[in-house]
């Protein structure tokens, strides 16, 4: 009796899982049809979008947005004019400029004048951030190529980590540690 019972109950449960198993009809498919076709209307969109903000050049300057802030005034490259030397256009030939005049202050630097150096060089920190961003900013409003604005990355990165070595080296050598 036990087992007939157990067989029973193997069985319902067998046909249960088939039941679940099989397809239920064609609807699943045209569903699952028409959200591809969604997704691939969206991805052209998508495509187009990014043809018109890889050519920034075709579009009047009226089309560019206004600056946010003075600071951006000041190191962001000139709106709806595509950019030839990415560099100059954010002020890094002059901030590059600075860092070399900083780090040579670092190396000659004494012990009463290493706090207004360290003041000097988390300005120019500043001012190397506030260029990153603005090169930032125009990169993704289509301003800037990707090829420019990782020129202009690159480049920052570099100041910064010049900066911070030369900082390093001066705390080290004047015996101050933080």
């Amino acid at each position: 009796m036990k087992k007939s019972i157990f067989i029973l109950m193997a069985a319902i449960l067998i046909a249960a899982l088939m039941v679940g198993c099989v397809p239920q009809q064609n609807t699943d498919l045209s569903v699952l049809q028409k959200q591809l076709d969604g997704i691939a209307s969206e991805i052209s969109d998508l495509r187009s979008d990014l043809d018109k903000l890889e050519t920034p050049q075709e579009q009047n300057s009226s089309d560019a947005p206004a600056s946010s802030s003075a600071s951006d005034s000041i190191v962001s490259a000139p709106s709806g004019t595509p950019a030839q030397d990415p560099l100059s256009d954010y002020n890094l030939v002059s901030l590059a400029n600075e860092v070399d005049i900083l780090v040579e202050k670092t190396e000659n630097a004494t012990t009463e004048k290493m706090f207004d150096v360290k003041a000097e060089i988390d300005a120019l920190d500043r001012r190397i951030g506030d260029a990153e961003d603005s090169a930032e900013h125009d990169y993704k409003q289509g301003l800037l190529s990707r090829e420019d604005y990782r020129s202009v990355d690159a480049e920052t990165e570099r100041l910064e980590e010049a900066l911070d070595l030369a900082e390093d080296k001066m705390e080290i050598r004047l015996g101050y540690y933080d």
